[in-house]
């Protein structure tokens, strides 16, 4: 950036009621909703998506990327790592102005002014969190695809985060999810810096559908395990008028994220923290009252992140919530039934993977069906014609791969994998979240 071209735009979040998401990104636009109804937010600031537009034009390079946003709609998913590659590149060598740099340092300062007499002889910790504007590859479907860096101290170190998050709007999953019809405005990134949050617990306030009952989930820590489904977290289905839970499933959380010298840091779980249940019915109350209170005020139904501290319940971001195909009673024919994720419909055989040790059975083409699954099962998923699990919700990792590679996925069946039988052919259809058997002529085994 040059220092007597480019203005700095940079908003405090809560001085910005009149600027909207071109401006403030997706999740900066809520944020600012959030503080104007007096949410218990995070401290924060927003670079605005104009300093990300700003800089590639002085840069030289927009359009470059122009033509990498373009070529992602038409290549092949081999073609995607170097496209994303070339826009990193392109990215890290974008130049910080000095006054560029001395009003992001000015924003710290002010943050680690705002801070409680308690945390004040630390050195101030934030989060650096993408916020896409709504061109890029954005919505519900998104969550997780662009970046967020947790527990960031320092100018220098803030700075590169900047660079990180500007490259992940051309990160391989967005350019994947480019190339299935998303994204079709002009891409850009706001960066949202907010005070972090010490977590001990973390999670997402989710509406079911009916307007009686919302799902919180939870883990230790961070919520991030939860979002990448490293972690498989407590479900507690809440009534919404008395705000009592009506069910709870305690999960496997066998990792927890922590704040760390530099960053976040991922650690295993003491062996009784990974069934003791993370929230108990009074804070079930407060996050189904926090949850409400939200969606009055933004007037409509809202899935929204939150973290716990020493100091309460923090609300760390809203996004809309879209209702997803989940068939509550089996329909007439159909063997599984469940919560549709992704694109279309798929007609293949049935390969039942009981364990991450038996991937190698799995045939191009085939369903895969399975318990769950996480982040290192993606290369075989992306083999198959559609994926089908017991577990999961619209969350977990098998229907985030699922959006991103484009793959009709069945999640949360309960029974899949018990109802269905390797070399079976079945029908599975995402829009309507079932799967029926299939008749076939097929003798090849």
């Amino acid at each position: 950036m040059n220092d007597e071209q480019a203005p700095w735009h940079i908003t405090v979040i809560g001085d910005a009621r009149d600027a909207g998401p071109d401006r403030l990104g997706v999740k900066g636009w809520y944020l600012e909703q959030l503080e104007a109804g007096d949410f218990p937010t995070p401290p924060g600031f927003v670079i605005e998506a104009d300093a990300y537009r700003e800089a590639i034009r002085l840069g030289r390079i927009d359009h470059r990327l122009a033509q990498i946003w373009e070529a992602a709609r038409h290549s092949s998913p081999s073609d995607l790592p170097l496209l994303a590659r070339k826009a990193r590149h392109l990215i890290a060598g974008i130049e910080f102005s000095a006054g560029f740099q001395d009003s992001v340092q000015a924003h710290l300062d002010l943050l680690a002014s705002r801070r409680s007499v308690a945390d004040a002889d630390d050195e101030l910790r934030v989060a650096v969190r993408s916020s896409a504007t709504p061109g890029a590859v954005s919505g519900p479907e998104c969550a997780g695809v662009h970046s967020t860096y947790l527990s960031i101290a320092g100018l220098d170190r803030v700075l590169a985060r900047v660079h990180s998050c500007w490259a992940s709007l051309f990160g391989e999953r967005a350019l994947a999810m480019r190339g299935h019809g998303l994204g079709d405005g002009d891409p850009s990134m706001a960066v949202v810096v907010q005070t972090m949050i010490d977590a001990d617990k973390s999670g997402f306030i989710t509406p079911t559908g009916s307007p009686d009952e919302v799902l919180v989930e939870a883990t230790f820590g961070f919520g991030e395990p939860i979002m990448s489904g490293a972690v498989e977290p407590d479900r507690y289905v809440v009534d919404r008028t008395r705000h009592v839970a009506s069910s709870v499933t305690i999960g496997r959380k066998r990792i927890v994220l922590h704040r760390g010298p530099d960053t976040a840091v991922h650690r295993f779980a003491e062996p009784d923290r990974v069934r003791e249940r993370v929230v108990d019915d009074a804070e079930l109350a407060v996050l189904s009252t926090l949850s409400a209170a939200i969606d009055e005020h933004l007037g409509a139904l809202h899935e929204v992140e939150w973290s716990t501290d020493r100091t309460g319940v923090h609300a760390i971001q809203a996004r809309p919530f879209t209702p997803t195909h989940h068939v509550d009673a089996p329909l007439i024919d159909a063997c599984v039934n469940g919560i549709g994720i992704g694109l279309g419909w798929a007609t293949g055989r049935v390969r039942v993977i009981d364990r991450y040790e038996e991937l190698d059975e799995l045939r191009d083409g085939e369903i895969l069906v399975t318990a769950e699954t996480t982040p290192e099962w993606r290369p075989h998923i992306r083999r198959a014609a559609a994926v089908i699990t017991d577990e999961g919700d619209t969350r977990c990792h098998a229907a985030r791969v699922a959006v991103e590679e484009g793959l009709p996925a069945i999640v949360g069946t309960k029974d899949a994998t018990t109802e269905l039988e390797s070399g079976q052919y079945v029908t599975v259809d995402a829009s309507r979240g079932w799967v029926f058997p299939s008749v076939t002529f097929a003798t090849s085994t």
